[in-house]
């Protein structure tokens, strides 16, 4: 996997590069080169609420009288759309995980391993009892 990963030809309306947070591979074509199929994102609440990240990154969510953090979560959405369609494009799977700070991190590792077990990937967890690993 590769995280944060851009792609040409995929640019947000601010003319930056748009960056998948992870992106996987399990076969290379014909010359090395890693064919991808599956797109991971994060997407944390600034996806899905009107607000701000306070200063120490706290996500606010009370005082959304500034234009600017509505703007920024408008582009957002656009950004991943883009996403969305550029997976379409190129044949990658692309799952986004609504994460919060809430979250934990046992049931944020349950839903990649769901993921990865979705699209036939395998992944190694970690038996602390024995220190081995155990492929899945």
């Amino acid at each position: 996997y590769i995280r944060e990963k851009s792609f040409d030809g995929l640019v947000g309306d601010s003319g930056k590069n748009l960056r998948f947070d992870f992106i996987l591979s399990k076969s290379v074509d014909e010359t090395g080169k890693a064919i991808f199929d599956l797109a991971i994102e994060l997407q944390g609440p600034h996806h899905y609420k009107k607000g701000y990240y306070d200063e120490f990154g706290t996500y606010v969510t009370n005082d959304c009288s500034d234009n600017e953090s509505i703007n920024d979560r408008f582009e957002r959405q656009l950004n991943d759309d883009k996403k969305k369609k550029y997976c379409q494009q190129h044949g990658i799977s692309l799952e986004c995980i609504k994460y919060t700070a809430s979250n934990d991190i046992d049931r944020l590792e349950k839903m990649l391993r769901n993921i990865l077990k979705q699209h036939g990937y395998r992944y190694f967890v970690e038996n602390e009892k024995h220190g081995e690993q155990m492929v899945y």
